[in-house]
């Protein structure tokens, strides 16, 4: 007898490159296919058309099995950002395909397992950090922009789990606050951005391929 395909109800492909890391996925059914994670730098241009294709075949999928393409919005590096951005929505416009944003702060936040308030965190330079606090998978914040007096003015001595890049460049100043643990999340995981890019299309909230951009939290100059 002939063994019947399987084809998942929904299948996307998801890309962030709004930090330093490449951050690549295929997943369907809440279940990750195949994925891809590296700390690139800046040569996210570079490597993320190749490592794309990688992952079809990783997966046993081609690109005609998607529903739907997730992109990553930062905030973070703008130029990074851009990178994933235009990528998703090239596939999204080409293969005719519902186009999803995720701000890579909640994904980083979807990516912590731990249990209480977190505050998800990216390095911004110019001596700044982006956050956004979470109570368990729920945003119950701003997305922020801010020196670290104002980040510890906020958080104004609540326990927290601090996840993010930022604690690569602020590790001690938040060792001096109480009530913080630092985690070992760093970066978005694939996982999280096909889980939640996964819950969004499903619930229809697709984005505009004309209309969606990075997430930019600085004034204009």
């Amino acid at each position: 007898m002939e063994k019947k395909s399987f084809r998942a109800k929904e299948t996307v492909l998801v890309i962030d490159t709004a930090t330093a890391a490449l951050v690549l996925g295929i997943g369907a059914d809440d279940e990750v296919l195949a994925s891809y994670f590296a700390v690139v730098e800046r040569n996210h241009l570079e490597l993320h058309t190749s490592a794309i294709d990688n992952l079809f075949k990783k997966a046993g999928l081609k690109y005609e099995d998607l529903t739907g393409v997730v992109a990553g919005l930062g905030p973070g590096s703008l130029i990074g950002a851009r990178v994933g951005v235009v990528a998703a929505k090239t596939l999204a416009q080409v293969l005719k395909l519902p186009l999803i944003g995720i701000p890579t702060l909640d994904s980083i936040a979807a990516s912590d397992k731990g249990e209480g308030l977190k505050v998800a965190t990216l390095d911004a330079l110019k001596n700044e950090l982006y956050w956004a606090f979470y109570e368990g998978k729920k945003r119950v914040s701003d997305y922020r922009i801010g020196s670290f007096d104002v980040f510890d003015s906020e958080i104004s001595n609540r326990k927290a789990r601090i996840l993010g890049t930022a604690i690569q460049t602020y590790r001690n100043a938040f060792l001096k606050l109480p009530n913080i643990k630092i985690t070992r999340t760093i970066y978005p995981s694939p996982a999280s951005m096909v889980k939640l890019g996964l819950e969004k299309l499903r619930r229809k909230q697709v984005s505009s391929i004309y209309k969606l951009e990075p997430i930019y939290l600085r004034a204009p100059v």
